[in-house]
């Protein structure tokens, strides 16, 4: 079993992430905003796909799931 990844709440704006299972040829993808900012604390985060701009908003705990995700571009 991986070690699940380090998430970094106020470091997670701006970070790089590779996902290890490309789907639709979209493996490398940044971390645009928080959703819903108003809650407190936000859960969700916009992800953007470099390749083809799509955006995925997503939980920011699935991010430490090693399994799919790593840090930075692989």
């Amino acid at each position: 079993m991986p070690v699940p990844n380090r998430v970094l709440r106020n470091k997670l704006i701006g970070s790089q992430w590779s996902h290890l299972t490309p789907r639709m040829c979209e493996r490398h993808f940044y971390v645009v905003r928080w959703v819903d900012a108003t809650e407190k604390p936000p859960l969700h985060i916009e992800m953007e796909a470099v390749l083809t701009k799509r955006r995925y908003i997503l939980p920011y705990t699935d991010l430490t799931d090693a399994v799919e995700w790593a840090y930075g571009w692989r």
